[in-house]
């Protein structure tokens, strides 16, 4: 169950057309697939399209889960990151999500600390850093491989445009699926398919190496 909605809140309305989209995504991912190809694909495959927008992330600043604030920019400077967009209360994909990059920082245990996990909340009225801290801790999540923050609730949309997969339309409800690749410039270089596996995630952090 999400919380409930803030009197006049837009953004608390786009979380809950989020929920929708995403049942529908979840029936016949072939359309959410057709509908997010904007992009150029690194490959055909259903399976494992990858779309390259090639962009700077934005410089916005996040609350952090362990405390303080930091610009997106600077968490990503230097090392390739696997970002997912995501909300505590959400009960469905983002439990996914949160069990995918559990995964993920199984897999990079012993590897780099180049290679990082971030999680960002899109629920700027409902998520704050002790509830990102106590969402990280239900998957096992180590602060120094994986941590999460969340923007204001004024530079959500901000966020949501700069992960954008399309090339105008705001929907939550692509970005709650996908993870999105940036390079150790700052560049957003890779977005994964719908509800990618493991492997394909690191595969397209293997893509934005060097």
């Amino acid at each position: 169950m999400m919380r409930s909605d803030h009197p006049g809140g837009p953004g608390r309305r786009r979380f809950l057309a989020a929920m929708s989209g995403m049942a529908v995504a979840a029936a016949a991912p072939s359309i959410a697939l057709a509908h997010a190809g904007h992009a150029a694909p690194v490959s055909e495959s259903p399976a494992q399209t990858l779309l390259r927008p090639d962009r700077p992330v934005a410089r916005l600043r996040l609350r952090m889960a362990g405390g303080g604030t930091s610009e997106l920019r600077t968490l990503v400077d230097g090392q390739v990151t696997a970002v997912q967009l995501m909300f505590t209360g959400c009960g469905t994909t983002c439990l996914t999500q949160g069990a995918l990059f559990a995964a993920l920082q199984e897999r990079l245990a012993g590897q780099s600390r180049e290679r990082r996990l971030l999680s960002i909340s899109i629920d700027a009225l409902g998520d704050d850093p002790k509830v990102l801290a106590a969402w990280l801790g239900r998957f096992g999540a180590q602060g120094a491989r994986w941590t999460a923050g969340v923007p204001s609730v004024e530079e959500t949309d901000r966020l949501l445009f700069g992960f954008s997969v399309g090339s105008s339309a705001i929907n939550a409800a692509e970005h709650l699926n996908r993870v999105f690749i940036v390079d150790a410039g700052g560049f957003l270089r890779v977005v994964t398919s719908l509800d990618p596996s493991a492997d394909q995630v690191m595969r397209a952090m293997d893509l934005c190496r060097g």
